[in-house]
C-alpha cells in the first residue's frame, strides 16, 4: 500500500510512560521510513519516545491497514513536530473500514415507526451482539422485519449517545431463547459517529489480542 500525506492513523503505545491510543497523520517518507505527526492530547504534544514498540492502523477509505513498527526518532523542525517510525516488512490488511466487527454487548434502545407517514414512535430495549462502523447485530424480546423504519441509540464510552438510522437486513430467533436477533445496516451515518464507532472496534480488538483472545 502507498502511503499518502495527510492519512489518517492509530497509534498503539505499548510501552510507557506515554502507553496508550493517539490519533495522527500521515507527513510523508524520509529516507524510506515514515513520518507522522506528532499526537497531541488536552492541547499538548505527546513526545513519545525513541525506541517505543508501537502498533500504526492506517484508516483508508477502502480499509484499515495494521503492522508493527518502532520509533525511531523525534522530528522537530519549522514545517513538522512529528514522529520516524520503522518502515515495516509486513502490513497486513484488516478489512473494509466499515466491516471491521467486534462481538460486545452493549445496551441499546430501538426506535420503531410502525407508522410509515407518522413522526410518532415507539422505542424497546436490546442488546448489541456485535458492532462495526457499518452496522451491528442486536438481540431483542420483540421479533423485528423490514417493514418499518429503525433507528438505534447506543452510548460507547466517553461518548454521548448516538441516534443511528438503520436497515433492516436479515433477523432470527435466539437459539435456545424466546428473543430474537436482527442484523441491521446504518443508514447515512455522520464521519464523526463512524469513526468514534471504529476506535471502540479497534480499542477491543486491540485488548482481546493483548489477552490472547484473537
Amino acid at each position: 500500500m502507498d502511503f499518502k500525506y495527510g492519512d489518517k492513523i492509530e497509534l498503539f503505545v505499548k510501552s510507557d510512560p506515554y502507553k496508550g491510543e493517539y490519533a495522527s497523520q500521515v507527513l510523508g517518507m524520509e529516507q524510506g521510513d515514515l513520518l507522522v505527526a506528532l499526537p497531541v492530547t488536552k492541547g499538548h504534544f505527546v513526545p513519545i519516545r525513541p525506541g517505543s514498540d508501537l502498533l500504526v492502523r492506517v484508516l483508508k477509505r477502502d480499509a484499515a491497514y495494521e503492522f508493527e513498527s518502532t520509533v525511531l526518532e523525534r522530528v522537530y523542525n519549522e514545517t513538522n513536530k512529528g514522529l520516524l517510525l520503522r518502515m515495516p516488512e509486513k502490513i497486513i490488511r484488516s478489512q473494509r473500514r466499515g466491516d471491521v466487527r467486534i462481538e460486545v454487548s452493549l445496551p441499546i434502545e430501538i426506535l420503531i415507526w410502525d407508522q410509515m407517514d407518522s413522526n410518532e414512535c415507539r422505542s424497546i430495549q436490546g442488546r448489541t451482539i456485535d458492532l462495526s462502523a457499518g452496522g451491528a447485530r442486536i438481540e431483542t424480546a420483540e421479533e423485528l422485519t423490514g417493514e418499518y423504519p429503525l433507528a438505534i441509540i447506543i452510548k460507547l464510552p466517553d461518548h454521548e449517545p448516538m441516534s443511528l438510522s438503520c436497515r433492516y437486513i436479515r433477523g432470527g430467533r435466539v437459539l435456545g431463547l424466546n428473543r430474537y436477533w436482527t442484523a441491521v445496516r446504518f443508514d447515512s451515518i455522520k464521519e464523526k459517529e463512524k469513526r468514534q464507532i471504529l476506535k471502540f472496534v479497534f480499542r477491543k480488538q486491540q485488548d482481546l489480542r493483548a489477552k490472547g483472545l484473537i
